[in-house]
């Protein structure tokens, strides 16, 4: 009893405020995923910093390759 009591108040909310918790939702997950992206793209720019990082080093200890051409920077 209180099961289909419970499931007509659920449908009537979604009835009548449907559209809004869409909204909500969809809102939601559209912050959500520009956080990740930024994350993402942290992430990406932190470790072209440790290769370029990892690259100097090296060149420093071994001296440069006489073999490779310049690094294209790509940022």
């Amino acid at each position: 009893m209180w099961t289909a009591i419970w499931t007509v108040l659920a449908f009537l909310l979604l009835v009548f405020h449907g559209d809004a918790i869409l909204a909500f939702a969809a809102e939601q997950l559209d912050q959500r995923r520009a956080h990740q992206l930024q994350l993402e793209q942290e992430r990406t720019q932190q470790a072209r910093i440790g290769h370029r990082r990892d690259a100097l080093v090296w060149n420093q200890l071994h001296g440069p390759d006489p073999h490779q051409d310049a690094p294209i920077d790509r940022a």
